[in-house]
């Protein structure tokens, strides 16, 4: 590999650590990842210690977005419990009511898989609140009827 290879080689690896380091965002700990390493810049690497620190960013980032899945998959659950309690998915494979309950405007307007971690969280709380709601109907429904 010629000298002008190899620096294109290493301007692409340094290129791919700071990307990495602000899809992270851990630009504010570069200095401590490089003094780590004995080193105060990037271009003060050897390429060895540059495909390492590119290897622990990766793998950092592929905990993140297990871990960012994972919240999603939770969340996803804890919206279809909510279903369950107001009557919508009342049993495994009901996505044909889930979907169309889903789609409403004043619900959500998308399909549980297109919501965001945001979306979902909001959504769980707008459905807990339809719940407590028709709890409080069905026990007013309950005392009235015992009244009569």
């Amino acid at each position: 590999m010629s000298y002008e290879e190899q620096n294109k080689n290493r301007k692409h690896k340094i290129q791919v650590f700071h990307a990495l380091l602000a899809r992270l965002g851990l630009m504010r700990s570069k200095y401590d990842l490089l003094a780590g390493y004995g080193v105060e810049s990037t271009t003060m690497l050897s390429n060895v210690d540059l495909d390492d620190l590119i290897g622990r960013l990766r793998g950092m980032q592929k905990e993140s977005v297990q871990a960012s899945e994972e919240r999603l998959r939770r969340l996803r659950s804890q919206v279809l419990t909510d279903l369950n309690k107001i009557g919508i998915y009342s049993h495994n494979g009901d996505w044909d009511s889930v979907n169309k309950y889903m789609m409403h405007p004043r619900i959500c307007g998308k399909l549980l898989y297109e919501c965001n971690e945001e979306e979902l969280k909001q959504l769980h709380h707008k459905l807990m609140s339809i719940w407590q709601k028709q709890e409080r109907v069905a026990a007013q429904v309950r005392r009235q009827s015992l009244e009569n």
